[in-house]
């Protein structure tokens, strides 16, 4: 795993790690997302998060094709 070859966290420690990180993203995302649709509404806000959400497996294609890995555990320095 990742997490504890590169940063030396045990599994439990890398869950709550990932956790953590995912539920203050989320908040932020929350707090700016009812900020913005107390401005123009809910729908329009709603259709601009799934249209960037759809944006995520093209991204992440195109991640893989520069490198050429497939996860972040892939990336290693290449003998010239």
């Amino acid at each position: 795993m990742l997490a504890g070859q590169v940063f030396h966290l045990d599994l439990h420690a890398s869950a709550l790690t990932s956790i953590v990180a995912f539920g203050l993203a989320k908040a932020g995302t929350n707090y700016f997302a009812c900020t913005l649709s107390d401005r123009y509404g809910r729908n329009p806000i709603l259709i601009a998060g799934w249209l960037v959400a759809l944006l995520a497996p093209f991204t992440a294609r195109s991640r893989v094709h520069r490198t050429g890995s497939r996860s972040i555990g892939d990336v290693r320095e290449r003998d010239p």
